[in-house]
């Protein structure tokens, strides 16, 4: 029974970590993917509400699968 514990868990937190990463790489991209000459203080209000709103949404998937998973 352990085992079968042990890797729904393991599968769980890895998950976790893959919707995290992912959406941070997409933010990531997005913040650099505009002018060098804007600052980040630019760029960052220059990125849709929208895309923040899915930013955060995957975030609280990730947090759901979280506390299902522990």
């Amino acid at each position: 029974m352990t085992l079968k514990a042990s890797l729904a868990v393991s599968t769980g937190l890895l998950l976790v970590v893959w919707l995290v990463l992912s959406t941070l790489q997409l933010v990531v991209q997005r913040l650099r993917g505009q002018e060098a000459r804007v600052t980040l203080a630019q760029r960052w209000r220059g990125v849709p509400r929208a895309f923040w709103g899915m930013v955060m949404a995957h975030w609280g998937v990730a947090l759901f699968v979280l506390g299902v998973t522990l």
